[in-house]
């Protein structure tokens, strides 16, 4: 089921006058996880009231929007409208200013869990990708390699989750070490016992540990350490470069919990089983 949008934070939202259903959008026909062509359409409105399907693929559990705004419109929403729609759904100003302290606690909070895998370890050089309000943009490294690549509260955002992955992989040395995280997806519909209100435009991919474990080891990675954040919402993960293992995914058996699951969430009486 869907919370209901209260008449006050409607109202937020729809004075932003952004048009959602006229902005140009990409059908998605594969999983890019694991390719496959077949999907479970598992919701039809977002968090903001806006309608989006959200396909979860039945081989491997991926979840994602199709169709979903181009990369052209994705990067006009990021510019203008992102943090305002955020704002406007919590109702007060969330901006690069306001969100510093909570960003500090964050930092220090991950930092304690990297730092006896990174100190005395000899990196010397790092890549920040899509750090605090920046957009994740194209760039031509060269020969260039880094020894440390941290994707903090960005990944979930990306238009090809496993493209990207692979490509920190060729960017990282030998010795090199990525930090990354995820909103697990289980976590934010179990949170307000609500599919829908798990989704939001700004996130064209959903992921949980399951898929995101897969993603990692398809990629090259082995994983060293996982914690789950203080905010209960966040998964982390410290990965080593490794081996790409290409046919990596989840155990058919926890996808088919994790569409009982959706399903027990969706048709729960009053919200609750």
């Amino acid at each position: 089921m869907q919370t209901a949008i209260s008449r006050e934070r409607k109202g937020r939202i729809d004075a932003l006058g952004y048009d959602y259903a006229s902005q140009p959008k990409d059908a998605v026909r594969a999983c890019n996880l694991c390719g496959a062509t077949v999907s479970v359409t598992i919701g039809h409105r977002d968090r903001y009231g806006y309608p989006v399907t959200a396909s979860a693929c039945p081989r491997c559990g991926l979840v994602w929007l199709s169709p979903r705004m181009t990369a052209a419109a994705y990067a006009r929403f990021y510019d203008g409208v992102y943090r305002p729609l955020v704002s406007a759904f919590h109702g007060r100003l969330i901006d690069a200013l306001t969100i510093q302290a909570e960003q500090r606690d964050y930092a220090a909070e991950r930092a304690e869990m990297i730092r006896p895998f990174w100190q005395g370890a000899g990196l010397r050089s790092m890549l920040d990708i899509g750090g605090s309000t920046g957009l994740v943009e194209a760039h031509d490294f060269g020969p260039r390699r880094f020894d440390a690549v941290i994707v903090c509260q960005t990944v979930d955002h990306l238009l090809d989750v496993g493209g990207t992955l692979r490509r920190i992989h060729e960017l990282l040395t030998d010795r090199g070490q990525l930090f990354i995280d995820i909103v697990d997806f289980r976590a934010a519909y179990l949170r307000n016992w609500s599919v829908e209100d798990a989704i939001k435009i700004d996130h064209p991919y959903y992921l949980t540990q399951n898929t995101m474990e897969a993603y990692l080891r398809r990629a090259g990675f082995s994983i060293a350490a996982v914690d789950y954040a203080v905010d209960h919402l966040h998964v982390s993960y410290l990965c080593r470069r490794g081996t790409p293992a290409p046919d990596a995914l989840p155990e058919p058996a926890a996808v088919r919990d994790l569409f009982r699951e959706i399903r027990l969430v969706q048709n729960a009486p009053k919200g609750r089983p």
